[in-house]
């Protein structure tokens, strides 16, 4: 049985992007006749045949947009308020739906779009191994001129994507802790934050001549919620042989839970450990005492996914896959 031939089998060939085969294969304007004729030749090698039942329907614009979100915690849900609004602001709803990292609601999730007969989608970050029906099914999206933007996706390398600097933010965070005179800096984290910043956190220890002790190191691919995570891994860790003064956490939400188990042990923080998360979700400037953390610039991040999905939209012109890095920033509290 022939395997049936993609959009992304047809880029390949071509030694093109997937949205400029889609752009050809749509009769969009301003794509280059030699560029144009390199397309037409990879998909008759190829015996590629584009879905034309499904991109017909396309013709009438829905105005909904869908994100696909790996859960709703606090981040995600933060990041998804600015994102809707933004597109309100331009006329569009948000069809919003989260997959827990489970690929078979992943492609549940794609389906619903593809019913709902989206006009762009938004892929925040799936799963660690990319799987082959997942990629069929965002290749088909491309075929029918759907267009995509990339959030903190690691594996999306045909479109573009945005992002924040993880592993500039976690070095700041433990050079942070090493100028106030910490030597012996914990870590907690889970595959589920994105593992920049446990390696920005090695790197920067290493860079200030600090041993990595890999007794203070908790990293776990358990799928509890992070708040138990923190509270957990401050448990175990204090359990251990190994001492420590501070902690650096993956996230806001790991650093509450890590906040509960110091208290639960009469700990004092920052006398005793001192704390710092990532994210700067709202309730980290509140908590008692509030949060010193990274802040990824949520605002930013969320209008300039909806200005480039827009503008891929309302463009005849094939634009280029590339990912945007944004900055983060260091913010100072008291723990």
């Amino acid at each position: 049985m022939e395997v049936k031939k993609t959009i992304k089998d047809v880029a390949r060939e071509a030694n093109v992007s997937i949205a400029t085969v889609s752009r050809v294969i749509n009769g969009k304007d301003k794509v280059k006749q030699d560029t144009r004729l390199k397309v037409l030749d990879a998909i008759e090698k190829m015996n590629f045949k584009p879905d034309y039942s499904a991109r017909s329907m396309k013709q009438k614009k829905t105005k909904m947009i869908g994100f696909i979100l790996p859960e709703l915690a606090s981040y995600w849900s933060e990041l998804a308020e600015v994102i809707q609004n933004a597109l309100w602001d331009k006329g569009y709803a948000l069809l919003l739906a989260s997959h827990n990292r489970e690929k078979d609601k992943i492609i549940s999730v794609l389906e619903l779009f593809e019913e709902r007969n989206v006009d762009g989608i938004i892929v925040g970050p799936l799963t660690h191994g990319m799987d082959e029906k997942v990629n069929e099914m965002l290749s088909t999206f491309y075929e029918n001129g759907i267009s995509m933007v990339g959030l903190q996706s690691q594996n999306l390398s045909d479109i573009i994507s945005v992002d924040v600097d993880h592993l500039g933010g976690a070095i700041n965070a433990v050079e942070y802790l090493i100028s106030r005179g910490h030597n012996s800096i914990a870590y907690i984290g889970t595959d589920r934050a994105s593992k920049q910043r446990e390696l920005g956190y090695k790197n920067c220890l290493m860079t200030n001549n600090i041993p990595i002790n890999e007794d203070i190191i908790f990293s776990t691919r358990n799928d509890a919620n992070f708040m138990e995570i923190g509270y957990k891994a401050v448990l175990e860790l204090l359990k251990g042989n190994s001492t420590f003064t501070a902690i650096f956490c993956a996230n806001d939400l790991i650093a509450y839970g890590a906040l509960n188990g110091i208290r639960e042990k009469k700990l004092l923080v920052p006398d005793d450990i001192s704390v710092v998360g990532f994210d700067d979700i709202s309730t980290s400037s509140i908590i008692s005492p509030s949060l010193t953390t990274i802040k990824q610039p949520i605002h930013e991040m969320g209008k300039t996914v909806v200005n480039i999905l827009i503008e891929q939209m309302e463009s005849s012109e094939s634009i280029a896959p590339r990912k945007i890095i944004l900055p983060t920033q260091l913010i100072k509290r008291d723990t």
